[in-house]
């Protein structure tokens, strides 16, 4: 894999990386195809990073169509254009970090605060669309409040 920084806290290996070693190079080959996407999606994560006040985790970024399904992610996944990441921070939890994005007035398409075995994520998605949602289970969508 290639840990060539993308950005001063992102690097292409971060955003390509998968536990399933046979869709690697599916990836891999996506996100060398899309670069420019690929940059700014690293950028987003060091606004993020900065608003949050912590370093990130990044447990899914870049998927190839394979990768998705294999998932059981959904085929409108914005993981498959290069504009959507899912994060734990490492020093507040994943609402808290929820919380701080929506308040701070940062663009987003989408937000959701999903469950993942006994912790949770943050999954962010690129636009301005403004939609915060929880997902206390996979495939289970319910808007987002306090």
């Amino acid at each position: 894999m290639d840990n060539t920084f993308i950005t001063p806290h992102f690097t292409f290996a971060e955003l390509t990386k998968t536990n399933y070693l046979e869709y690697r190079s599916s990836v891999e080959l996506l996100a060398k195809e899309n670069l420019e996407k690929l940059d700014q999606l690293a950028w987003h994560l060091e606004a993020l990073r900065s608003i949050i006040g912590s370093p990130l985790v990044i447990t899914s970024a870049v998927r190839s169509e394979e990768l998705n399904t294999a998932l059981g992610g959904s085929k409108t996944s914005q993981h498959l254009k290069i504009e959507a990441v899912d994060f734990v921070p490492t020093k507040k939890g994943a609402k808290s970090a929820l919380k701080a994005i929506v308040k701070s007035g940062y663009p987003f398409g989408q937000l959701i605060l999903e469950k993942r075995g006994l912790g949770q994520i943050v999954h962010f998605g690129v636009g301005t669309k403004r939609e915060v949602l929880y997902s206390p289970k996979q495939g289970v969508y319910e808007t987002w409040q306090e």
